[in-house]
């Protein structure tokens, strides 16, 4: 079975748990791109 990269980029970490809700053994992050054209949430 061959690997099939679909996206590679890198990203900047704006937040660590962005949102009001909390959870214990998870830590969301809102990230984006170098060039800014994408947001990772």
């Amino acid at each position: 079975m061959s690997n099939i990269i679909l996206f590679e980029d890198i990203f900047v970490v704006d937040q660590l748990d962005p949102s009001v809700k909390k959870f214990g053994k998870v830590t969301r992050i809102e990230a984006r791109n170098q060039n800014a054209k994408c947001l990772c949430t």
